[in-house]
């Protein structure tokens, strides 16, 4: 492993760590809840609606996605469906992982999620 790979790969790990949520994963093929640790990114997409003529009826939606590490998804054993639940404990919002990115890298899973 090269030393520029190994010096991005901790950088990546620190982020996440200087930016983690509590949060507890669920799906029907386990029995508890687990506990985690992910990133919640939120940012705004598209207009829906008419924001730029004159009837402001339009909304913002949002585009969130999470992101796990991998590392620790390993240790549990934990492997994530689509469909499963995550409670950000914090914040006491619930997202339903939908879609995941393919093209995570070695460090991090990303999926984009649903209310």
């Amino acid at each position: 492993m090269s030393d520029w790979f190994a010096l991005r790969t901790q950088a990546r790990r620190d982020i996440f760590r200087a930016f983690t949520v509590r949060a507890t994963y669920s799906d029907p093929t386990i029995g508890e809840p687990v506990d985690l640790a992910v990133n919640w990114h939120s940012r705004f997409g598209l207009p829906v609606g008419d924001l730029a003529g004159s009837d402001y009826s339009g909304v913002l939606e949002t585009i969130d996605r999470l992101v796990f590490d991998r590392a620790e998804l390993s240790e549990k054993g934990l492997t994530l469906r689509r469909g499963g639940r995550v409670a950000l404990t914090d914040y006491g919002y619930g997202f339903t992982l939908d879609v995941r990115e393919p093209n995570s890298g070695p460090v991090r899973e990303i999926w984009t999620v649903a209310n």
